[in-house]
């Protein structure tokens, strides 16, 4: 049980790093690192290194700093839970 809530932790992260990454990527087309960092609310070489992570090096990345970040870059983040295939509410 722990096992799968870690994999669909880790499924979870690297699907927000890709947005985050998509993200950065669009603004880089008419702003600097710096400012896209600041936007986001984290230091340029934090930015950086995200962008160029590799995927070994990634885990060590909190969700609970993704989220934010995220979120700070104009993309909406939603968690659904669902109990035998409907929303809970």
């Amino acid at each position: 049980m722990i096992e799968l809530m870690r994999d669909k932790a880790e499924s979870i992260k690297k699907q927000l790093i890709a947005a985050i990454r998509a993200e950065i990527e669009v603004l880089e087309k008419t702003m600097t690192q710096t400012a896209i960092a600041k936007k986001a609310g984290v230091y340029q070489p934090f930015l950086s290194a995200l962008r160029n992570m590799n995927e070994k090096s990634l885990k060590t990345v909190a969700l609970q700093k993704l989220i934010p970040m995220a979120e700070k870059l104009g993309l909406d983040v939603e968690l659904i839970i669902r109990k035998n295939g409907e929303r809970i509410k």
